[in-house]
């Protein structure tokens, strides 16, 4: 900063030598998000090393040369490969380890406090709670979304791996799109992609909604060579923005600015000599004159590190050989204000700014305008695992539904963002020895022998987001608001008695957990605790006595429960001791317990009738406005109901019914009229009637009209559909099967081909085949949520939008989730067929087939292929004319639809001999 003619430097940079692997290299380091600890993983002796440090002695002169200030508080060894990325998770709680061994490991913490260690002293215990297998080599780079809920992992393998940080070691997906090494992956701070770079010579970008490719940005990359170690790219802490590693503009080192929404590469960060190894953007945002700015750090094979502030031309900082070798990793603390730098040549640096040098921090008020104004929602709201963000208006105002609509929300990873706040360790469980048993034996000259017993120590077993280091529990809760002790609600078990003189209250509850004992963390849901037992409900106990009882078969006696001394909840008893009532067993009514409600579907489900109302009115356009009004007020002795039809103000015409009306329909061609007992169809035009009347099987419950066609739905779950044109029954009183107990129909209508639709309280859908005399349905409840129809327009997709069966499937495994999504894909094909919807059976077909060469299923795409370019003689996805092939399925040509699935296979290296193969039976 300046002041007159003076300038203070209050920047602080220094090199703590004593942060070291032995001389060997180390490839990451990452700050943990409490800021007392870091972690830096590399090479060790023999074998990968990870150390877990103290970071008060970098920060602090003071904590540096105490001797009562560690330093080391954990190393673990575990890797037999080098470690080449180590990443804390946004909560803290574990630590992901990824090496040249193709492991991720998953650390938490097991024991705070000094121990021995063989013959070491140890200030903290880490354990590897998972081992994540599925790449094939060397794993290089790592990156935690911003809810916690994934993992992203790269690999030397090509490929990319989610992994569910709730249900580890499952994978969400794992995506194959790189024909080079994979160097670097990163999330978007607003969860919507996920980016990568590789030595391909190209930055991908994939959409979480259904992991497909959204860009793929090559221009800035074709002049670069593999000779970085790591490509670790970053978004900005807006999303605006993506910096990769290595690029070139007119064959000098940058790092390119990647606008987010086009995905443009007209701007870069210049002046390093060397290809750019590892970008890292500040996670906080700053006060500028012009709003806010962010900022970020590059580091660079020609060992230098440049800080960047976004709103300047040129550099804040720039460090020249403070490493003898590359620098490969950058971290920032999570105040904004400290950074960390690692290199190749084992050493590690440290930066600590101001906020004269880098600003203010920009107030949350500000931020959560900015994200506003940006996405359309705050900051909390993103990072608290909300669903993935729109950022294009107009897809925001086609997302603004009613909440009872939940065939827009997205994809199943907010789900996984709640499930990974209860992500336990398995490992806390260890089962207690007991020592005092001990296992003897005899050798054949009968000496004794002890057989030993490895101890295994399970005293503070850590099980939640570890304290920061030389932080006591007490310390936390002193300066904390929340309460010092939680304490689970008691369910009690009644035991009720006749009352008697010598005790006056007589009742037991389940015992309580010592409230005494700090709970360090709340369960999110009521069926876990933090040491993973489950609460079960206790089961209420009726008993009743009579004042003749005699004792014969005695009650359990349950412990008291320990309660908080207060006015409230003291108890006055006479006697100190707690009675137990004997009761005979024949006395002893019997055992209440509660019970579920089983639905059972009635064998003849009843819908309710309209209520009669005095007037029905119905109003549409046909060439002009008119109205239809039903008049069911019977004010004389002799008055019978009217239908009455105006056209604007001027009575048309008017016709006598033979009951009361209770349902109206009409349009431009014709006007139906359900009546108590019977339906009238008369013409609009002139009120003739065009049938006899209906008689209908039971009283109307729905009532639909098209030009073509009328549909009665019964009270008595049937249904009946007419052509109008033709005079004819199509469904002639068949029973709505899907119908059961306690559930009702919402919606019903016919489509635009003459098919009747029913949507039933329940969240479902169903449509009457009428070839095939059966109800199919059109909603499943374990759908693929992958793939969403927010953005199509059809007959499926209006009645799946109605209807909220999506379901994550993200917390499954990787085999379940794939099955489940070709399933549902399958069947989303067979549907839009069956409702002659011409657009969504291209759209799925094609949707399907890029799902099938995504994750190489090449037997199905195969099928698929073959099926549409002519006959095989298995059965056909697509219905046959008449048992002929037809060239055409609902109106789509099969040949276009078989030309568009080929052009897509082109693209995935791995189906080239599949591509070729129908290619040449195509063109022959």
């Amino acid at each position: 900063g300046f002041s007159g003619n003076v300038i203070y430097s209050i920047m602080k940079l220094l090199k703590p030598r004593w942060v070291h692997h032995q001389q060997k290299p180390i490839f990451s380091i990452d700050i943990h998000p409490d800021e007392s600890r870091f972690a830096t993983g590399g090479q060790g002796d023999d074998s990968g090393k990870i150390v877990v440090w103290n970071f008060a002695p970098v920060t602090s002169q003071h904590d540096e040369v105490s001797k009562c200030t560690p330093k080391v508080l954990c190393e673990m060894t575990n890797h037999l490969g080098c470690v080449n990325c180590v990443r804390w998770a946004p909560n803290g709680k574990w630590l992901a380890s990824g090496g040249d061994d193709a492991l991720i490991m998953i650390w938490n913490i097991r024991q705070l406090g000094p121990v021995k260690s063989f013959g070491r002293e140890v200030h903290e215990q880490w354990g590897c709670l998972h081992q994540l297998r599925g790449h094939d080599g060397d794993v290089l780079d790592l990156s935690w979304s911003m809810d916690g809920g994934c993992l992203a992992s790269c690999s030397i393998d090509n490929s990319i791996i989610v992994w569910n940080a709730a249900s580890l070691p499952d994978k969400v997906t794992t995506i194959k799109g790189h024909t080079g090494l994979v160097k670097g992956v990163t999330w978007d701070p607003i969860g919507k992609y996920l980016a990568s770079q590789s030595d391909d010579r190209s930055l991908r970008v994939w959409r979480r909604t259904d992991w497909q490719e959204e860009a793929n940005i090559i221009s800035p990359f074709q002049q670069c060579g593999g000779n970085t170690q790591m490509l670790r790219l970053a978004w900005s802490p807006d999303g605006r923005y993506l910096v990769s590693a290595h690029a070139l503009n007119n064959d000098g080192p940058v790092a390119k600015i990647i606008d987010r929404s086009e995905w443009s590469s007209g701007m870069d960060f210049v002046g390093h000599r060397k290809a750019v190894e590892v970008v890292s953007f500040n996670p906080r945002l700053f006060s500028s004159s012009n709003g806010s700015r962010g900022c970020l750090a590059i580091g660079s094979r020609d060992r230098s590190l440049s800080v960047w502030l976004t709103n300047l031309r040129r550099p804040l900082v720039v460090t020249h050989d403070l490493f003898d070798n590359s620098i490969l990793d950058i971290s920032w603390s999570k105040s904004g204000y400290e950074l960390m730098v690692c290199s190749l040549d084992g050493t590690v640096a440290y930066i600590s700014f101001t906020p004269t040098e880098l600003g203010g921090l920009l107030p949350q008020q500000k931020i959560d305008e900015l994200f506003l104004d940006l996405y359309g929602c705050t900051s909390k709201a993103m990072s608290s695992g909300a669903p993935v963000l729109i950022e294009d208006p107009a897809l925001l105002q086609l997302q603004d539904k009613p909440a009872n609509d939940d065939s827009n929300k997205s994809t199943p990873l907010s789900a996984v963002a709640n499930a990974a706040a209860i992500f336990t360790s398995h490992t806390a469980k260890q089962a207690s020895i007991n020592v005092s048993e001990q296992v003897e034996s005899r050798t054949k000259d009968g000496r004794r022998r002890i057989t030993p017993l490895m101890i295994v120590q399970t005293t503070k077993v850590i099980d939640h987001v570890p304290l920061p280091f030389g932080k006591s529990l007490a310390d936390v809760a002193t300066t904390t608001s929340q309460p010092a002790s939680v304490t689970a609600p008691t369910i009690p078990v009644i035991a009720t008695t006749a009352p008697s003189s010598s005790d006056h209250v007589s009742s037991a509850v389940t015992s309580e957990s010592d409230s005494s004992k700090l709970c360090s963390f709340a369960p999110l849901n009521s069926s876990a605790t933090s040491g993973g037992s489950e609460v079960k409900k206790a089961v209420p106990v009726v008993t009743k006595t009579t004042d003749s009882v005699t004792s014969s078969n005695k009650l359990a006696k349950t412990p008291p429960a320990k309660r908080p001394l207060s006015d409230d909840n003291i108890v006055q008893r006479k006697s100190k001791k707690t009675k137990v009532t004997e009761l005979k067993a024949t006395t002893v009514a019997k055992i209440v317990s509660p019970r579920k409600e089983v639905l059972r579907p009635s064998s003849s489900p009843t819908l309710k009738s309209p209520d009669i109302q005095p007037i029905i009115s119905l109003n549409f356009t046909a060439t002009s406005p008119v109205t239809m009004e039903m008049d069911n007020q019977l004010t004389l002795p002799n008055s019978v109901p009217i239908l009455r039809c105006r056209i604007g103000e001027v009575l048309r015409w008017q016709v006598l019914m033979p009951s009361r009306g209770l349902l109206l329909a009409g349009n431009s061609y014709a006007t139906c009229v359900a009546c108590e007992n019977s339906l009238v169809v008369m013409a609009t035009a002139n009120g003739r009637r065009v049938a006899p009347p209906f008689c209908l099987s039971g009283r109307p419950h729905l009532l639909s009209l098209t030009t073509c066609h009328v549909m009665i739905v019964t009270t008595n779950a049937t249904i009946s559909l007419w052509h109008l044109r033709h005079f004819t029954s199509v469904i002639d009183c068949v029973p709505i099967t899907p119908i059961g107990a306690g559930t009702t129909i919402s919606r019903a209508f016919i489509t635009d081909h003459g098919l009747p639709v029913i949507c039933l309280s329940n969240n479902s859908a169903y449509c009457y085949s009428t070839s095939m005399k059966v109800w199919v349905g059109l909603c499943d409840v374990q759908n693929s949520s992958h793939y969403s129809c927010s953005g199509l327009t059809g007959p499926l997709a209006d009645i799946q939008r109605q209807a909220s069966t999506q379901q994550s499937v993200s917390t499954r495994s990787s085999l379940t989730q794939e099955l489940t999504s070709i399933g549902h894909l399958e069947q989303q094909i067979l549907r839009s067929v069956l409702l002659s919807s011409p657009l969504e059976v291209e759209y799925w077909v094609i949707t399907y087939a890029k799902f099938l060469a995504t994750h190489n299923c090449e037997q199905l795409l195969k099928s698929l292929c073959y099926d549409l370019i002519g006959p095989t003689g298995s059965p056909s996805m697509f219905p046959s004319h008449e048992g002929h092939w037809s060239k055409t399925v609902v109106g789509v040509s099969k040949h276009l639809l078989v030309n568009k699935i080929i052009e897509m296979i082109g693209s995935h290296v791995g189906l080239q001999r599949l591509y070729t193969e129908l290619k040449e039976t195509v063109d022959s």
